[in-house]
């Protein structure tokens, strides 16, 4: 769940002062409380991707067709 981005935000601190290269965020649940998506990319976020389980123009993964088929089993 990506709500306030403070634990990603600390993550990206971590990856970044060990050499590494932008991250690539990923999210479940992208809630983003008032300017969380900002403060992540600032941070050094190269990019913010989430799964559609919340509409939000970073939905890159649909699980759609897990939940269908999910449901189409019971």
């Amino acid at each position: 769940i990506i709500s306030t981005g403070s634990t990603m935000i600390q993550g990206v601190k971590v990856l970044q002062s060990s050499g590494m290269q932008k991250p690539i965020c990923i999210g479940i649940h992208p809630v983003f409380a008032k300017g969380a998506e900002q403060n992540l990319l600032a941070a050094g976020a190269e990019k913010i991707v989430s799964v559609n389980t919340i509409p939000h123009h970073t939905n890159e993964i649909d699980i759609s067709p897990a939940i269908i088929t999910l449901l189409q089993s019971q």
